[in-house]
C-alpha cells in the first residue's frame, strides 16, 4: 500500500514541477515518470537500509517528495548542462567566421530584427491592433464583461435589480425570497465568484499587452540603433575617402608648385 502511496505523491510533486519549475522543459509523461521513480526510489531504499519503517505515513510523504525533487532537480540540471554544452559547440563549429559567430550567438529576436535591418524592412507597427488579431473569442468576450463591470452602467443596472427585488419581496404576500433575502445573496456570490476571474483575465491581458508594446519598442530602439551605427560608419567611411582624397589633391599640387618652381629657376639661368 505504501508503494502505491509512494507513486502518487511523485507523480503529483512531477506534475506540480513541470507547470510550476523554470528551465529545460519535457513532456507531461515524463515529469511524472521522473517523480513517481524518484519517490518508489527513495523509499524503497530507505526502506531496505532500515532508516524507515513502511508504516509510518507523515515519514513516507516526506521521503516521497525528497526523493522525487532530487530526481526532477538533477535530471533538469543535466538538460540544462547538455544544453549549454551543444550551444557551446554549435557556436565553436561556427565561429569560422566572426561575422557567423556573432549571429550564431544571439537569441531569435535579436536575429529576426537583424534580418529586418538586412531587407531594410520596418519593425515599427500598432501594437494594439497586432495584439487584437491574437486575441480570441474568449479573450474579447472576457474584455468586454471586464468592461462592462468596472462601468457606471453596471452599478446602475445593479442597483436597480437590487432594489426592486427586495421591495418585491418585502411588499409581495407570497414572496419568492423572503427577508433576510438567502436567494439573493446567493445569487450576488455566485456573480463575485465568476466576475473575479473574467476581471483577473482582462487584467492578465492587460499585462499581456504592456509587454508586447515593450517589446515593439526594444525591437524598433534595437534596430534604430543598428541604423545609427550603420550610418555612422557610412559617415567614416566618407570621411577616409574624403581625406585620401584631399591628399592626393595637396599632393598634386605640391608637385606642380615644384615643377613651376624648376621651370621658373632654369628661365631665370
Amino acid at each position: 500500500m505504501h508503494v502505491l502511496i509512494w507513486m502518487l505523491i511523485g507523480m503529483a510533486v512531477g506534475g506540480i514541477a513541470h507547470f510550476v519549475g523554470k528551465g529545460p522543459r519535457y513532456p507531461l509523461f515524463g515529469a511524472l515518470s521522473l517523480g513517481m521513480l524518484g519517490s518508489v526510489l527513495s523509499g524503497w531504499i530507505l526502506w531496505r537500509l532500515g532508516v524507515m519503517p513502511p508504516d509510518r505515513g507523515p515519514i513516507d510523504a516526506v521521503v516521497a517528495v525528497g526523493g522525487a525533487l532530487v530526481v526532477i532537480g538533477a535530471v533538469r540540471l543535466l538538460l540544462r548542462a547538455s544544453k549549454h554544452l551543444s550551444t557551446d559547440t554549435d557556436v565553436h563549429s561556427s565561429a569560422a567566421t566572426t561575422l557567423e559567430g556573432h549571429v550564431a550567438r544571439l537569441g531569435a529576436l535579436e536575429r529576426r530584427i537583424l534580418s529586418k535591418f538586412l531587407q531594410r524592412q520596418p519593425i515599427a507597427c500598432d501594437c494594439s491592433v497586432e495584439f487584437d488579431r491574437q486575441l480570441g473569442f474568449g479573450d474579447r468576450l472576457a474584455d468586454r464583461v471586464a468592461a462592462f463591470g468596472g462601468s457606471w452602467s453596471f452599478i446602475g443596472l445593479s442597483s436597480s435589480l437590487l432594489i426592486a427585488w427586495m421591495i418585491y419581496n418585502s411588499k409581495t404576500p407570497g414572496p419568492f425570497d423572503p427577508y433576510p433575502f438567502l436567494l439573493l445573496n446567493l445569487a450576488l456570490n455566485c456573480i463575485g465568484a465568476l466576475q473575479a476571474p473574467v476581471i483577473m483575465m482582462s487584467q492578465n491581458r492587460l499585462a499581456a499587452r504592456d509587454r508586447f508594446h515593450a517589446r515593439n519598442d526594444y525591437e524598433v530602439n534595437l534596430k534604430a540603433e543598428m541604423e545609427i551605427m550603420a550610418l555612422h560608419s557610412k559617415l567614416d567611411e566618407l570621411r577616409e575617402q574624403e581625406w585620401k582624397r584631399t591628399l592626393e589633391l595637396q599632393n598634386r599640387q605640391l608637385a606642380a608648385l615644384d615643377r613651376i618652381e624648376r621651370v621658373l629657376g632654369e628661365r631665370t639661368r
